[in-house]
């Protein structure tokens, strides 16, 4: 597991970021991915894994 700091401030927990909703952020980037995909016409191979 890894901890970083920046500047005092926690931003790396367990190998987590604190800043930010990880769950939800990546959950939005593959939304977007998906739709770039669907609008491109291309077959969709490539999913993010939901743990």
């Amino acid at each position: 597991m890894h901890t970083v700091f920046v500047d005092g401030a926690k931003v790396v927990d367990a190998g987590r970021m604190t800043t930010i909703d990880e769950d939800t952020f990546y959950g939005r980037r593959q939304a977007a991915g998906e739709a770039i995909t669907a609008r491109s016409g291309l077959p969709d191979k490539a999913k993010f894994p939901v743990l």
